[in-house]
């Protein structure tokens, strides 16, 4: 069955709705696909892509929105339009602001699915979803990576002490063993890495 635009905008619209309080765009999905006349979920959540990702086009193309008014008659009595430019209010948020809203969100109760909080932030600042999503959850460069590598060091010692553990107290050679891993501590200190 073949769907009209304006009916694929109203279902989008009503998931939005659902998106914007928290809600993943899959549960939303199949919450919309309830309430309307059984649209498939899958295809509501083309839809949602399809509008979404124009809708992110439409932004970055038009750094200006236009809007027309009508004016007073003109000298022969006819209405006259005059088209008004406004420019479109992106604030570009650094990547503290980013993270702050993100734990506002957090903290309101809201989603913790990633994509979602970066969608509500995108919403609300006008800048795009990628540009949020890289801000809040890419590692920046200029943050140094750790050094230490995953070791076993402190598992081998475990094990190394358990063994130990079982040289029973009156066996003879006891002290001689002892020393001999005493020695070998002591080499292995003296090794630089």
């Amino acid at each position: 069955m073949a769907h009209t635009d304006a009916c694929k905008y109203q279902v989008c619209e009503f998931m939005g709705k659902l998106v914007d309080k928290g809600m993943s765009i899959r549960t939303a999905s199949f919450k919309t696909q309830q309430e309307s006349d059984g649209i498939p979920a899958k295809t509501i959540q083309r839809w949602w892509g399809d509008i979404k990702k124009k809708a992110n086009e439409e932004c970055l193309k038009n750094e200006t929105a236009t809007t027309t008014e009508p004016t007073p008659l003109n000298d022969s009595g006819k209405e006259e339009k005059v088209v008004k430019k406004e420019s479109k209010a992106v604030k570009k948020l650094t990547r503290e602001e980013c993270w702050d809203l993100h734990l506002e969100l957090l903290k309101n109760g809201k989603s913790k699915n990633q994509s979602v909080l970066a969608r509500i932030i995108s919403n609300k600042s006008g800048e795009s979803f990628q540009a949020i999503r890289h801000k809040i959850y890419k590692r920046p460069k200029d943050i140094p990576q750790p050094e230490e590598k995953a070791t076993e060091a402190m598992q081998f010692a475990v094990i190394a002490i358990s063994q130990l553990e079982r040289i029973r107290q009156d066996d003879p050679k006891r002290g001689d063993a002892l020393n001999r891993v005493l020695n070998w501590i002591e080499k292995q200190l003296k090794l630089k890495p």
